[in-house]
């Protein structure tokens, strides 16, 4: 680890560094670069983690931000670390002013009848009762509900809105069973191009065919091309960028485009032209992105034979495929975008070229 200086602190590479003289003071770099001083240590007024983000490095000294959190840690040593005046906000305000589009969607999911509720309103029995009614749609729908809570309630307590229990806790994870399914022969790859060469065919408007085969040929999320914008398209540079407001990191990161990819951003911009500021603009509001594609990709996947398939595994389609021609994990996981190699080792590692075959031809 690193010891962060004045001299260093912008020229470290995408990653969390710990500093060494403050404990509790971090410098998250982003994939593009930019910088942030991050207070992240367990506060005994709110007995929990308490995370904030203190400002620019390149604004702010290494001695000011490691005074900042000198500060922040006294002072909720002292148990005077308060709620933002304006008091405890309703569910449905900490989304709209910090929630990210995935987790609104994610929280409307399981817990729409609470959104006009104060976030210390809820108790652990209802919390418990929930739990028990969302798991009967099966132990994953459990788990992103109770990370959706969870993910509110981390918000509301980083920017001082809510200083109290993360009800969250009460909805335990399940054990994450990673999915392996992706389009994983020639044939149902074949079919998938095929309906959408002929999008009218089959009920699809123009623009279907150009969002699926982007998440085909870009490995992207759904909720990151929902919100692409033409601003962040730079198809000279053959590179998209996501704002960090709409990354699963919560960091901006690059989206490589190959020449289909490229191909695809112009016949979408054809259909698009000047109506609109999104790549995909809703097809009833032109000034709001896409907010909802299954309605197409029930038909796409229906017309492909393609049961039981949803759009993230295009995604995992696109990984597989990259995996099993011998590209190496740290690529693969820049290009998905995963903050970390063994998250992409974890869902991709037993697609990778075995190892032992390498060792076999030492003998050669």
């Amino acid at each position: 680890m690193p010891n962060l200086t004045d001299k260093n602190k912008l020229v470290l590479g995408p990653g969390s560094y710990q500093d060494t003289k403050q404990k509790g003071l971090r410098l998250v770099v982003s994939p593009l670069g930019k910088a942030v001083w991050q207070a992240y240590f367990h506060s005994p007024a709110r007995k929990g983690p308490f995370k904030k983000k203190i400002g620019l490095a390149e604004a702010m000294s290494v001695k000011q931000a490691r005074a900042e959190v000198a500060r922040l840690k006294v002072e909720h040593a002292e148990g005077r670390a308060e709620v933002k005046r304006g008091g405890v906000p309703t569910f449905r305000e900490m989304l709209e002013s910090h929630g990210k589009p995935w987790l609104e969607i994610a929280f409307r999911l399981s817990f729409s009848d609470w959104l006009d509720r104060r976030m210390d309103s809820l108790t652990r029995e209802e919390v418990e009762r929930r739990h028990a009614q969302i798991s009967r749609r099966g132990a994953s729908a459990a788990s992103k509900a109770a990370r959706a809570l969870r993910c509110v309630y981390n918000a509301a307590n980083e920017h001082d809105r809510h200083a109290g229990v993360n009800m969250g806790k009460y909805m335990p994870l399940a054990k994450d069973v990673v999915r392996k399914v992706w389009l994983d022969t020639k044939d149902k790859r074949q079919r998938f191009h095929a309906v959408l060469e002929n999008p009218g065919q089959h009920g699809l408007q123009p623009w279907c065919r150009n969002y699926f085969l982007l998440l085909y040929e870009t490995g992207a999320r759904k909720s990151e091309l929902r919100c692409a914008r033409w601003a962040d398209v730079n198809l000279e540079t053959s590179t998209w960028t996501v704002p960090a407001e709409y990354s699963k990191s919560g960091l901006a990161r690059p989206v490589y485009l190959c020449d289909e990819a490229i191909v695809l951003f112009k016949l979408q911009q054809a259909i698009v032209g000047d109506s609109s500021p999104w790549c995909f603009p809703s097809p009833r509001y032109p000034d709001k992105h896409l907010a909802d594609e299954r309605p197409g990709w029930i038909k796409v996947r229906d017309a492909a034979g393609l049961d039981g398939t949803t759009t993230h595994d295009l995604r995992r389609t696109f990984a597989s495929l990259y995996v099993t021609a011998g590209a190496s994990m740290k690529t693969v996981a820049t290009a998905l975008g995963h903050a970390q190699e063994s998250t992409t080792e974890e869902h991709y590692g037993h697609l990778a070229p075995s190892a032992v075959f390498d060792m076999f031809k030492l003998k050669k």
